[in-house]
């Protein structure tokens, strides 16, 4: 099974290789939104999973 980081970094490429792929600038859009928001669960999960420096 795949990891919740791995998952979240995978469809991060995915996307923005989708929003390369884009034909129309509103698609490109949307791809470029969803892997923000995939980078950005991707980072609170390892902030969250990172060990405390103290």
């Amino acid at each position: 099974m795949e990891s919740d980081v791995r998952f979240f970094r995978r469809r991060a490429a995915e996307e923005t290789a989708a929003a390369d792929r884009a034909i129309t600038p509103a698609a490109r859009e949307r791809r470029l939104q969803l892997a923000e928001a995939f980078m950005f669960r991707l980072e609170q999960l390892e902030r969250r999973e990172a060990p405390e420096r103290v």
